[in-house]
């Protein structure tokens, strides 16, 4: 089963909980306040497992708008 992240609607608590496909959009139990917690989206998904190359081919395709660093001779 998947890991879920959950951040506590009431205390801002942020847990993480294993829970069936069909399950990943319903609250979760704050493990300390039992408050309802309501899912996160997590990076963690797309660094591993089926959608890492896809992020790799994303991140190395942005052009990059910073200047290159000169070097400075005294």
């Amino acid at each position: 089963m998947p890991v879920y992240e959950y951040e506590c609607t009431s205390c801002g608590h942020i847990f993480e909980s294993v829970r069936p496909l069909a399950l990943r959009d319903d609250p979760s139990a704050c493990p300390d306040c039992e408050s309802p917690g309501k899912r996160k989206f997590s990076v963690f998904g797309f660094r591993d497992g089926q959608y890492g190359h896809i992020c790799a081919q994303v991140s190395s395709s942005k052009p990059s708008t910073e200047k290159p660093e000169t070097p400075s001779t005294p």
